[in-house]
């Protein structure tokens, strides 16, 4: 233990030192002047013997060790409340534990917390509930409106992590309860996948629990920083621009690594309504505008139809009510599927602070009235659409707090367009109809019509003209008049946009020869019913579900009414099945159709 500075007073009563590594306060008071330090090469407890044990700290503390105030002990600052230091400051090698009660705010809790570790990838580790009340510093060179060191006091300027979570896995509060914007400080350059390595909390990054996370104390209207991250996911900082508080109150969030949907996406999207004849319903965060004042006066379709791939998702919760703010988020560790020139924004999904909004039956299309307060904040709040030039990626303007992830629409470049149906119709003996329609199109040169006999090695056939941009359902055809042969026959769209990005449709097949049999099915995504049209059908249909793990969930086999007469068959799937995403076959004539189906 060492002791800096002529002006310091340390006053311990009943006190007693081992060896060289442990400051222990058996029940005694310690009492830490302004512009006093007192360097601890150990750990340090702070025990209640005697019903007095206290440690009051107007200077700054170093230890390299850990730290533990025992139940009925007071930790806290004395009477000077002029001095800039009142700090705790880790500064030691590998991990260092705080323990035992600091929660209790004015009795035992840290005023100024200082992480500045020998190596920046070191770690300070939350084993109890922690509050601040004053400020949280990552490095030496950080000052606050509460804190500002002196020179003489240890500079290894390498800030460190600090964890709110211990090594059973137990997830802890860290309470910042001082309303300054800059009470946190020292945290890294606030950018998309920058990668920084040190200065931030850790937050478990477990999904689906209401434990742990930072907590800041808001008292103005204006921008509050939260940078936390995971060990997996690194750094995942979030800016809140206040424009109203309501008084003093709280903000809790922390970060959730991954997703509990197979596909990799945040919960699921859907982007059209059943009883919108095919149009996109211009509810949710899809929206079409006849004018981007932010893009020239060019009309724009926003459609946020997916989220970051196997990256992760904000929660939030706050104390109150009456909160209105937007937003800005600092990725890193994150895949999407659109390109980095796609339209970005920050969605928001309502469910509680400890539920799970990334499992595949949740859906994140929230109406915009109750998660916008206005339309054009959708142009305003989103990268990549002219009006916003920030750093990161924006969303709001939000009233209340839940759960946000990356959402991303490419209608900032190439967008796909959405197709209502394909299907593949036998017409005689020697020709095949496919057919399609599509409910949007924007950038749309056309369609390549590809074939095979074995439903895996395809070869175009022919080609058929978009219409380009389109906001109205439109129908297509193409007439595969020579395939070789009689069997079955397996087709797909190649969709190709003109600046020559592409995608492809599900498959679909017909049998030519001896009988026929095609197959239509609707709506997909559906909340109760799905419907299967089948084509000129001659033999009994059977219909098998299986869910994403392979197991069979369902098996029906459909008498045929006529034959060769078209037969529709209805499966009530929410009378039998929960919410997700299935795999469904039919059968009839020797051919057969394999589809996706969500039921919602």
């Amino acid at each position: 233990m060492k002791l800096k500075n002529a002006l310091a007073l340390l006053m311990l009563y009943p006190c007693c030192m081992y060896a060289q590594d442990v400051l222990y306060n058996r029940g005694g008071e310690l009492y830490l002047q302004k512009h006093a330090m007192l360097m601890v090469q150990g750990n340090i407890i702070n025990d209640n013997t005697t019903s007095s044990g206290a440690v009051y700290n107007d200077g700054t503390i170093e230890l390299t060790g850990n730290i533990e105030n025992k139940e009925g002990a007071k930790f806290k600052v004395h009477t000077d409340v002029a001095s800039k230091e009142r700090a705790v400051k880790f500064v030691g090698v590998g991990k260092q534990l705080i323990k035992g009660n600091f929660s209790t705010a004015g009795e035992s809790s840290f005023f100024n917390l200082v992480i500045d570790k020998i190596n920046a990838s070191d770690t300070v580790e939350m084993q109890t509930e922690v509050v601040v009340e004053g400020s949280l510093s990552f490095g030496s060179a950080s000052v606050t409106t509460t804190y500002n060191p002196e020179d003489f006091f240890t500079n290894h300027n390498q800030k460190g992590l600090l964890k709110t979570f211990d090594t059973d896995g137990n997830e802890h509060l860290l309470n910042v309860t001082n309303g300054s914007p800059d009470a946190i400080a020292g945290y890294p350059v606030l950018e998309i996948e920058g990668g920084p390595s040190t200065g931030f909390i850790l937050t478990k990054g477990t999904r689906g629990s209401s434990e742990g996370g930072l907590q800041r104390n808001i008292t103005s209207a204006t921008s509050y920083v939260f940078p936390v991250g995971t060990s997996d996911k690194g750094f995942n900082a979030v800016m809140l621009n206040f424009s109203a508080v309501p008084g003093n109150g709280s903000v809790k969030t922390k970060f959730c690594n991954g997703t509990s949907n197979p596909n990799g996406s945040v919960g699921t999207i859907s982007y059209f309504c059943e009883d919108c004849s095919g149009k996109a319903d211009n509810n949710g965060y899809n929206r079409f505008f006849p004018s981007n004042p932010c893009n020239g006066g060019e009309q724009q379709w926003l459609l946020f139809d997916h989220t970051a791939s196997n990256h992760g998702y904000w929660s939030f919760e706050s104390s109150n009510e009456g909160y209105q703010y937007d937003m800005e988020v600092f990725p890193n560790s994150f895949g999407e599927e659109a390109n980095r020139n796609s339209a970005w924004r920050v969605l928001k999904h309502e469910a509680e602070y400890g539920d799970d909004p990334s499992l595949e039956t949740v859906d994140w299309m929230p109406e915009i009235e109750r998660n916008v307060s206005d339309v054009n904040d959708l142009l305003t709040f989103t990268k990549n659409m002219g009006c916003y030039n920030g750093n990161g990626v924006p969303g709001g303007t939000y009233t209340d707090f839940s759960h946000f992830a990356m959402g991303f629409s490419q209608s900032g470049g190439a967008l796909p367009v959405k197709l209502l149906y394909v299907r593949a119709d036998p017409m005689g003996k020697h020709r095949i109809r496919v057919s399609w329609a599509t409910a949007i199109e924007i950038n749309n040169a056309g369609f390549d019509v590809e074939r095979s006999i074995d439903g895996i090695n395809f070869t175009k056939i022919g080609w058929v003209d978009g219409h380009n941009n389109s906001t109205e359902t439109k129908l297509y055809s193409f007439e595969d008049r020579a395939p070789a042969g009689y069997g079955i026959f397996y087709y797909r769209l190649k969709q190709i946009d003109y600046d020559e990005k592409y995608e492809y449709s599900y498959i679909v097949q017909a049998k030519i020869g001896e009988g026929g049999g095609s197959f239509e099915l609707y709506p997909n995504p559906t909340s109760s019913t799905v419907f299967i049209n089948v084509k000129n059908p001659q033999s009994e249909i059977t219909v098998r579900l299986y869910d994403l793990k392979g197991a069979q969930v369902f098996e029906n086999i459909f008498p045929v009414e006529t034959d060769g007469v078209d037969q529709t068959v209805a499966i009530k799937l929410s009378a039998i099945l929960p919410p997700g995403t299935y795999l469904l076959t039919a059968g009839t004539n020797g051919a057969s159709v394999n589809n996706k189906v969500v039921l919602q």
